[in-house]
């Protein structure tokens, strides 16, 4: 074979694989030989030294290293997934919906805003209702007068209570064109814009710090168990955080 591409002569293992697939394993890279040339496939992969390779009757390939064991979706496929950045991503909630749980279990979502104004835009049309009930005490007391028996007459007798109500109806018209409630309206949509922001940054900050800080735990030694105590109790502290501002959303969804 030609020794094209191949940045190391010192191959210590190939594997063949159908379908007529051939590879070769130095010490830090997988190459696969493919139309003439050697293709390095583990340009991501999280390791600095492959012990070996294998691969199954479904074509998928394995790279036992120093680090853990790797596997590819299909063996015609570039093992270096293993280490990118989506391959942390696996796993965790999309960092979409995260934002959209924080925006609503925070009560600030730009729909609130959309429902005032359009409630504020139909107050007009309906009339400002009040309704009145009172009692006439004035001839609740009186002196009786005019009987025909001269025994009735200038005696203090009660009369029946009467009892008067209103119900009143009123529009304002010139809301149709200005509601005074738009001014408070205004306030209130830029406080929570700000909010807003506000939470979507913790949120994007919170979210990418746990995706780095995996990165970073997956290239610690194995003997590094002080730092690697640290960085898994940070990891569960930023979920923690992610929980109190999705009101727990993130723990849920998280796999």
């Amino acid at each position: 074979f030609t020794g094209y591409g191949l940045l190391s002569q010192d191959v210590k293992f190939m594997l063949i694989s159908k379908p007529s697939k051939i590879y070769a394993l130095t010490k830090s890279a997988i190459y696969e030989y493919n139309e003439e040339r050697w293709r390095e496939i583990s340009i991501d992969l999280v390791s600095t030294d492959i012990r070996f390779i294998a691969a199954d009757k479904d074509y998928n390939l394995y790279a036992a290293c120093d680090r853990g064991l790797f596997k590819t979706g299909r063996a015609d496929t570039n093992i270096a997934n293993n280490g990118s950045v989506p391959f942390y991503l696996k796993g965790e909630p999309d960092i979409r919906k995260v934002q959209e749980a924080a925006i609503e279990y925070a009560q600030v979502n730009p729909d609130k805003i959309k429902a005032w104004n359009r409630k504020a835009a139909t107050k007009a049309a309906f009339p400002k209702l009040s309704m009145g009930v009172g009692r006439n005490v004035t001839d609740l007391w009186h002196w009786e007068g005019g009987s025909t028996t001269k025994c009735d007459d200038d005696i203090l007798r009660k009369g029946h209570d009467a009892i008067e109500w209103d119900v009143t109806l009123s529009w304002d018209l010139s809301e149709l064109i200005w509601n005074s409630d738009q001014t408070s309206i205004d306030s209130r949509s830029k406080l929570m814009s700000e909010l807003r922001d506000n939470i979507l940054d913790e949120v994007n900050r919170t979210y990418f710090e746990r995706i780095r800080l995996k990165m970073e735990l997956d290239n610690l030694s194995i003997e590094d168990r002080k730092k690697r105590i640290e960085k898994e109790l940070r990891l569960e502290e930023l979920a923690a955080s992610l929980d109190g501002l999705t009101g727990g959303y993130f723990s849920q969804s998280l796999q």
